[in-house]
């Protein structure tokens, strides 16, 4: 008899040594499961998803729910993440329904074979989902700059493809704009007009150097544009050669665009020696890009056109701007979309490869 009390005892006694252990581990990988959140977030912007850790068959499950694409750059990147946090992938599940997926990652240490992690991805009101409706033809990203009125923003829209409208920072009817892109289904942005040293200053919206120096009128100034509005996917720059220099102006615009939740930035400059802009986007870990065309009154639209969508199809992708109010860009586009568009798709400005 006593000696079954001591079995059980000893039964009971290993029971919560392995619980004990096996509580340990999970603190030990505590620290690092954060990190690897933070670093999956990162792959959207960081308006548009959630993250949670649930249990799944005894072991932790990262849950990620987002509002937008899962195309394969971003299950790409998905993959290098828990590789370099020494992850093996064991299994890729997934079901996929019109507009919506669900992604599942079984995946374990590589020196720790058993102890699995699981990664749950969800997106919703998604055009692209890897990998059955993954878009394989070259992307085009059309950045309508500098939209002011309610008349310009109809005109374009009657493209009838997507388009990312940036919306002049100074406008008096900024606020009602707003609400007829979003109402139009396209993708909402700012551009922001920056100091530059060819014209003096004005009290038209201009971002002086000066202002971004100072926080609370830096932040004043965004409020400004972003009060009542949640749709605003990105800031793009506008002129600025003066400001583009200046770091400080660049890391306290970027710092507090982000404690906003603004996440992506378009430098609209022709990739010049002056990168300053884009490169401090990249640093502080904003979803940046570079222009590679910027569409003018005397460009040679045709040529231009042809040799653009050359590079889209060499490099995946492009990014245009055309200024709102050009008309011979404007006709140029209404007259050739059908043909245009049976070489490349037209898409949102952020759903383009970010290159961190």
């Amino acid at each position: 008899m006593i000696n079954k009390k001591i079995y059980i005892f000893s039964f009971v006694l290993s029971i919560l040594i392995f619980i004990a252990l096996r509580s340990d581990l999970y603190s030990i990988n505590n620290g690092n499961r954060e990190e690897l959140k933070k670093s999956l977030l990162n792959l959207w912007a960081e308006k548009e998803c959630a993250t949670d850790e649930l249990i799944y068959f005894n072991r932790p499950l990262i849950s990620i729910a987002c509002t937008g694409n899962y195309p394969q750059f971003v299950r790409n990147g998905l993959l290098d993440i828990l590789y370099q946090n020494g992850l093996r992938l064991i299994k890729e599940s997934y079901q996929i329904e019109k507009k919506s997926g669900l992604y599942l990652y079984k995946t374990e240490p590589f020196n720790d074979k058993g102890n699995y992690i699981y990664i749950k991805v969800y997106v919703r009101d998604a055009r692209i989902l890897w990998p059955e409706n993954e878009k394989t033809r070259p992307m085009i990203a059309l950045f309508v700059n500098n939209a002011d009125s309610h008349d310009v923003i109809r005109d374009w829209q009657g493209l009838g493809i997507s388009l990312t409208f940036g919306l002049k920072s100074d406008s008096l009817n900024f606020q009602e704009m707003a609400e007829r892109v979003i109402s139009y289904k396209q993708e909402l942005w700012i551009s922001i007009n920056m100091e530059t040293g060819n014209h003096a200053l004005d009290n038209t919206g201009t971002l002086t150097i000066e202002d971004a120096h100072d926080n609370l009128k830096l932040s004043a100034y965004l409020d400004r544009l972003l009060i009542n509005q949640k749709n605003i996917t990105g800031v793009a720059s506008v002129k600025g050669d003066l400001f583009l220099k200046d770091i400080i102006s660049l890391r306290n615009l970027f710092r507090i665009l982000r404690a906003k939740g603004i996440h992506y930035y378009l430098d609209t400059s022709i990739q010049t020696s002056v990168q300053s802009g884009y490169d401090t986007a990249k640093i502080m870990s904003l979803n940046a890009y570079q222009t590679d065309a910027y569409l003018q009154e005397n460009s040679d639209l045709i040529a231009e056109w042809n040799i653009l969508a050359q590079k889209a199809k060499e490099k995946g992708y492009v990014i245009i701007v055309a200024e709102a109010s050009s008309k011979k860009t404007k006709n140029f586009l209404h007259e050739n979309i059908k043909r245009l568009r049976q070489d490349v798709d037209f898409n949102y400005l952020s759903e383009l490869p970010v290159i961190k």
